[in-house]
């Protein structure tokens, strides 16, 4: 199905009991809603702050797939040489295009494409970062240089998990892993896994603490509420705060060829 988006501020007017799209749908969110996604996606941003403490863009060509509403590919953007932001909705990539030429970034390229067939060369980027989105790292691989960075970041848990493990407890995660691939290698608890393809065998995972801040405690509820449902929804109003905290994590590893 391909969304286009609806008008700004359009889910705010939703049937609770038969969303449309429905609760946890990210991607049909992001594609109906766009402007929902980018207030919702704090923590893109703050994975891609982190990041760049641990590592240098200046001068790099950087590949931000599932780059979403752009709030993680502004970040890149600030630091990179350039950035090609890869997402599959026509709708996000309009929406994140905006938002980089709001900013005046003149480094971004933003692409239409599919994880599983990059719109990308061979060997063409120095770093592929995904934040919040699946990756084919077997794609990724393919488009990333020789001695290339592949980097995912994505959330570990928070204070919503007791909440959502009621609703969806496959959402829910008691500890930090990363899945293997064929094309990968990974070290989960000092083991290594098989087919390495990462220098020195290794991909490195960095924790952090993140308190989203919503400005405003309705808006907050009516954010996450449309996102994750009616609890979620009941959660924050009863908290009356305007703040999420959680537990991001990124894994990052230097690619072997």
């Amino acid at each position: 199905m391909a969304w286009t988006a609806a008008p700004l501020g359009a889910w705010r007017d939703f049937d609770p009991e038969a969303p449309d799209p429905g609760y946890f749908q990210f991607d049909w969110l992001s594609a109906r809603h766009p402007d929902l996604y980018d207030a919702f996606a704090l923590s893109s941003a703050a994975l891609i702050d982190e990041l760049c403490t641990i590592l240098d863009f200046a001068g790099e060509a950087v590949a931000d797939v599932g780059a979403g509403t752009g709030r993680s590919t502004v970040g890149l953007a600030r630091r990179a040489r350039h950035v090609i932001a890869i997402d599959a909705f026509p709708s996000v990539c309009e929406y994140g295009a905006s938002r980089v030429q709001e900013q005046r970034l003149s480094n971004v390229s933003y692409l239409v494409g599919d994880r599983d067939h990059l719109p990308l060369a061979d060997d063409s980027v120095d770093c592929c970062v995904a934040c919040w989105a699946a990756l084919n790292r077997g794609e990724a691989y393919r488009v990333t240089k020789p001695g290339g960075i592949l980097v995912l970041g994505e959330g570990v848990g928070g204070e919503l998990d007791q909440v959502l493990r009621e609703d969806v407890p496959d959402l829910v995660r008691d500890a930090p892993q990363v899945a293997s691939a064929p094309s990968f290698s990974v070290t989960v608890g000092g083991v290594v896994l098989p087919d390495a393809r990462f220098i020195n065998d290794e991909i490195r995972y960095h924790e952090f603490s993140f308190v989203a801040d919503y400005g405003d405690a309705d808006d907050a509820a009516a954010i996450l509420g449309r996102i994750f449902g009616p609890r979620v929804r009941a959660y924050m109003r009863n908290r009356r705060q305007s703040t999420l905290a959680s537990r991001l994590g990124i894994y990052y590893g230097q690619i072997a060829k």
